[in-house]
């Protein structure tokens, strides 16, 4: 089982690699290979996706509405409902850009803790009509409608303490469910350090462990090579 690539940078990747790579590769929006139209010539066998963020509205329009804003980076967060259907629309252009499959949600808890239904009403938008990634979701699970795949981050950091990891085990049956239907679970460490061993409850639902520097997350370099280990359970 492959691993996924969520990558940062703007390089082009070794074509050779690129072309037998089959699992999940996320790359942004601005990156070359998306917006020349050749995502699906260099990765033709991946499932292709591209990172959005709920809390960043109007990726092509902020410049000329919101005074100040430098880089499409520097954006209003979508904290009201009333930027609900811009922030659909503007995650909405990514699936229409040549090769891409999906959409790689960011940021998603950082919504939720905001206003939990807003979370839902933004992702329930999106999966009528494209796959869905989640970079997190813990907090919305199992309402979350049927993510085609769930990526948890630096769960080493994040629920390193007791209370976290009583979070993490409460977490297991969602998961479970969403795994049932089909999703792939993912976990990334990014440090320098191996990835700690979880309570076995968790790491059964987790299909693969990837363990990268955030320092070299725009580099290639580090997803070349298989840094991947199984679960106990696949």
């Amino acid at each position: 089982m492959f691993a996924p690539v969520i990558y940062a940078g703007v390089e082009w990747p070794a074509l050779a690699w690129a072309r037998s790579f089959g699992g999940l590769v996320v790359l942004r929006r601005f990156h070359p290979l998306v917006t020349s139209g050749q995502f699906a010539d260099v990765f033709p066998q991946a499932q292709r996706f591209i990172s959005v963020a709920p809390t960043l509205v109007g990726t092509y329009r902020a410049t000329a509405i919101y005074a100040g804003a430098m880089s499409p980076l520097v954006l209003p967060h979508l904290k009201y409902a009333f930027w609900l259907n811009d922030a659909v629309s503007d995650a909405a252009q990514a699936t229409r850009l040549p090769g891409v499959h999906g959409l790689y949600i960011c940021d998603i808890d950082i919504l939720a803790r905001a206003d939990r239904e807003l979370a839902l009403e933004y992702l329930q938008a999106l999966s009528t009509s494209t796959q869905l990634a989640l970079n997190g979701g813990l907090s919305i699970l199992p309402s979350a409608r049927n993510p085609d795949a769930i990526v948890l981050t630096d769960l080493d950091r994040e629920y390193g303490t007791p209370f976290g990891r009583k979070i993490l085990r409460e977490a297991v049956p969602a998961l479970a469910a969403t795994k049932a239907r089909g999703a792939k679970i993912y976990r990334i460490e990014t440090g320098e350090r191996p990835a700690r061993k979880l309570p076995r409850a968790v790491a059964r639902v987790i299909d693969t462990t990837t363990t990268v520097s955030i320092e070299r997350s725009h580099s290639w370099e580090p997803w070349y090579h298989d840094t991947s280990t199984l679960s106990i359970a696949a």
